[in-house]
């Protein structure tokens, strides 16, 4: 379940550690190129396309309010 709480304040969903910016909620896939390739073609940034080098690949994307979101995808 998620629940989403609307703010006088402008906030976004993510949190630092080190100075760098991390999401709250993650997601899990089978086709992150083909995710990324669809979230682009409808104007939705994305950054962060990476492979951990342990069978792992990873993006970020952002809602139009500037929430960070991440997408991990097994590469095997």
């Amino acid at each position: 379940m998620l629940f989403l709480v609307e703010s006088t304040h402008q906030t976004t969903a993510t949190f630092k550690v080190n100075n760098q910016t991390h999401p709250v909620i993650a997601f899990q896939c089978k086709h992150i190129e083909a995710l990324a390739n669809h979230l682009k073609r409808n104007a939705v940034k994305v950054e962060n396309n990476m492979d951990d080098g342990l069978g792992n690949l990873f993006l970020d994307f952002y809602d139009p309010d500037g929430n960070k979101f991440n997408v991990q995808c097994d590469k095997f």
